[in-house]
């Protein structure tokens, strides 16, 4: 955990849906959720038969073929849009699992390179991961400094914090795209593939509108790009759909899923794409000891059975809409501008002070004086400004009336004057 993280302090014992307990028998509203990996709750009862059973019967091999991996690799692949057929895009899917998102990126990367050596551009202020690889393509700035696959970034145009100065009522993202090829003409010659998030999930949960997506689907066209989507955060029911890219109204070449598939029990991730190029990528360059065994494979179908069974649709609105409500209530009282903004099952609070040091320091406050009340937000945003909410699809209606009363609390009894950056004393408490 960061030394600067918000929530540094307790040490948790157990889980169960939406709520944590500490060593100390406090509870707490989880809306980290393990940063999105817990859609379905801590210890979801069926996720937990499933591994508890797959546990006694075969729990690991390596790149060893089961029926399992066979039934998991088909039903993903069975998500890929390009799977239903598009007039410019349709194509038979193959799906590969590895282990963390990180891994499902750095695949991509392979088969994108394999298929074109060249830059991989990105966009900066999405998050792909730590690695040395992954790194180069996220907004971790000391990992740009090592030599990796050569790649460029382009600037994120946020409806909220447009990178090209518009505001929401005239936007034009077609220009900003146009601005920026114009501008960077020479850097892409060489391009292999552009790597976005449809909501870049580690940097606040941005939204920009989606027309940008659909003109980078057209701009990867006519250069002969490819275009991966990096839905570890966003996929298999976040945002209210399976895939956001989808509703979104744009197709990817490959699709990178985890997270939420593994139920919050096992790291499992994966890559979805055209058989034809997943099968061209030679032997010997990918492989992972712990990728897709039997154990993450029967908890991530058992995953997938509740996204089938469940209205989990219906689920995601209603949890979302809730969180929202609460935290757009509890701001009211705060003696500093916020706004509240979001979509299926998360929610966001921003604050909004001219200072941007000081917005940063007010989060930083807020979610503090949140956790000491019970309720755990994810300190995020590019500049530290934002709250995030990343509510269980799983989070029972009297959960919300709990976090009202502890944010009417923890909110409204602090000085909002603390010092940043905070002391270590503060950090513990």
């Amino acid at each position: 955990m960061r030394s600067d993280d918000p929530n540094t302090g307790p040490s948790w014992v157990r889980g169960s849906a939406c709520w944590l307990w500490d060593s100390e028998g406090r509870r707490y509203l989880d809306l980290v959720a393990s940063y999105g990996s817990l859609l379905w709750g801590h210890a979801h009862p069926k996720l937990v038969a499933a591994a508890q059973q797959q546990s006694a019967q075969l729990a690991h091999l390596t790149g060893m073929a089961t029926e399992l991996r066979r039934r998991l690799c088909a039903k993903l692949a069975a998500m890929h849009p390009m799977a239903h057929g598009n007039a410019n895009h349709s194509s038979p899917c193959k799906a590969w699992l590895v282990t963390t998102g990180a891994r499902a990126v750095e695949l991509a990367m392979k088969l994108a390179l394999h298929r074109k050596p060249g830059r991989i551009l990105h966009f900066d202020r999405g998050f792909h991961g730590r690695s040395i690889a992954t790194g180069a393509i996220s907004d971790t700035r000391w990992l740009k400094q090592l030599p990796t696959v050569p790649h460029g970034s382009i600037p994120f145009p946020g409806c909220r914090r447009c990178a090209w100065g518009h505001l929401i009522t005239n936007c034009q993202t077609a220009d900003c795209l146009k601005s920026w090829v114009a501008a960077n003409e020479p850097l892409l010659d060489d391009v292999s593939a552009v790597i976005v998030e449809p909501i870049p999930g580690a940097k606040g949960y941005l939204t920009a509108a989606d027309s940008l997506f659909r003109d980078l689907r057209r701009l990867a066209d006519q250069r002969g790009w490819w275009l991966i989507a990096d839905e570890v955060q966003t996929g298999l029911g976040r945002t209210g759909n399976l895939l956001t890219c989808q509703a979104q109204g744009w197709i990817p070449d490959l699709i990178c899923v985890g997270k939420s598939l593994g139920g919050g029990i096992v790291p499992i991730a994966a890559v979805l794409g055209p058989a034809a190029s997943m099968d061209e990528l030679p032997a010997g360059v990918e492989s992972e000891t712990f990728g897709g065994g039997p154990l993450a494979c029967r908890v991530a179908l058992t995953v997938l059975e509740l996204l089938e069974e469940t209205p989990w649709k219906v689920w995601s609105e209603a949890a979302g809409a809730g969180v929202r409500s609460v935290m757009a209530d509890a701001a009211k009282a705060l003696p500093f501008p916020t706004a509240i903004e979001g979509m299926g099952a998360f929610g966001v609070l921003e604050v909004q002070e001219e200072s941007s040091e000081r917005s940063r320091e007010l989060a930083w406050r807020l979610t503090c004086e949140a956790r000491k009340a019970g309720v755990l937000f994810h300190w995020s945003g590019p500049n530290g400004n934002r709250l995030v909410a990343l509510p269980p699809l799983v989070t029972p209606p009297h959960a919300w009336d709990w976090m009202q009363e502890r944010l009417q609390k923890g909110w409204h009894t602090p000085r909002w004057t603390t010092n940043w950056p905070p002391s270590r004393a503060d950090r513990r408490h």
